[in-house]
């Protein structure tokens, strides 16, 4: 019940791309019947409020990646000058953080036809990044930061996950002598609402131990593959796989196969407390950058890719600077992190020998 209260070499890859594809796979895009528009939570970026009332206590209990078990709920959101209230149900989402935070990811089951016209229209089950800790200011701050390198992508790629903010309360009815808990997060794009943007599908790897099925980087579409993997050296991702599909979704449209990047909070942009390096990198802290995309990108391709990085600099900068959520010191944090990789990517020996350092070799 409710109650009130957007003839060139790229266009030849592509063209390649479609004609490698398999006819089944081509029609399947084609028959989606084109790109989609976002859905209007995506279409701005103020600040939602929302208050989620929940038994937290049982929901935080489950912790098993294997099932889901939803407990029941309300989540209220302002819209305007009125208030809108809706039964729910809540899960609790993720993998590492299911075990290292007291308060986990959170997905939230909405019921559709109580929200149209609303704000949250189409969105049956939404999630919703939360503060990892309650009271822990530094976590409270990763989860900002996350929020921050989810945008920085919308700004170079379209075929990206869209994020909203949001100033989260939580009251827990199961702990109902514990005041509300009032923090940020953020709402994150359903996956296959954002490959319908692209005009696709999410392809699903439904048996990680067949090779055969996996997308590896020479079967994905050239010069997206470059830009995430730049991007991904960018703000020192490293936690992630393409052929696994680890914090990576492959969308399949008629141009072909384009890997979207998510989950940043083990990059060094971001530099979470508990975010640790996988031992095979030789690394000793996230914030090491290492090159995990193709073995070489050939020059032209890599020289149209960095101009787009140099082209939204500014906006990149602007998205730090106009903020009034972090603190002074974490945005020159930040923005000296990001402006070590604008000085390797202005210095062509840096990009062979970071970026492309195995091409000839």
């Amino acid at each position: 019940m409710l109650s009130v209260t957007r003839r060139d070499p790229l266009a030849l890859t592509a063209l390649l791309a479609l004609l490698a594809l398999p006819v089944a796979a081509q029609d399947s895009a084609q028959a989606d019947g084109g790109p989609k528009p976002p859905k209007r939570l995506w279409t701005a970026h103020d600040p939602v409020s929302f208050r989620l009332t929940a038994d937290f206590k049982q929901a935080f209990r489950d912790r098993d990646t294997t099932k889901q078990e939803w407990v029941p709920g309300t989540f209220s959101f302002t819209e305007g000058e009125r208030t809108v209230t809706v039964p729910v149900e809540v899960t609790t989402r993720g993998h590492y953080r299911l075990k290292y935070c007291s308060f986990p990811m959170l997905r939230v089951r909405l019921p559709n036809d109580s929200l149209k016209g609303t704000l949250f229209q189409g969105q049956g089950t939404i999630k919703v990044s939360t503060h990892c800790k309650t009271g822990n200011k530094r976590l409270e701050e990763v989860v900002v930061q996350d929020y921050f390198t989810y945008r920085i992508y919308n700004l170079l790629s379209d075929m990206s996950f869209r994020v909203r903010l949001a100033k989260a309360t939580y009251v827990n009815t199961g702990e109902p002598d514990k005041p509300p808990v009032e923090t940020w997060g953020f709402f994150l794009e359903d996956e296959d609402d954002m490959a319908k943007r692209a005009g696709g599908k999410t392809y699903e790897l439904e048996n990680v131990a067949d090779q055969s099925k996996m997308v590896m980087w020479g079967s994905a579409e050239p010069e997206q593959s470059a830009l995430m993997s730049v991007f991904a050296y960018m703000v020192g991702f490293s936690d992630f796989s393409v052929p696994y599909q680890h914090n990576a979704r492959v969308i399949q449209t008629a141009m072909g196969y384009f890997p979207v990047p998510y989950d940043f909070d083990w990059s060094g942009l971001v530099d979470a407390p508990y975010a640790r390096p996988d031992y095979r990198l030789n690394t000793k802290s996230v914030r090491e950058r290492v090159w995990r995309g193709p073995d070489c990108i050939e020059d032209g391709l890599m020289t149209g890719v960095l101009a787009k990085f140099r082209a939204q600099k500014d906006s990149i900068w602007n998205l730090y600077q106009t903020q009034t959520i972090l603190d002074q010191k974490r945005v020159k944090e930040s923005l000296d992190y990001l402006q070590e990789f604008y000085k390797i990517i202005d210095d062509p020996r840096m990009v062979r020998r970071e970026l492309q350092g195995k091409c000839g070799g």
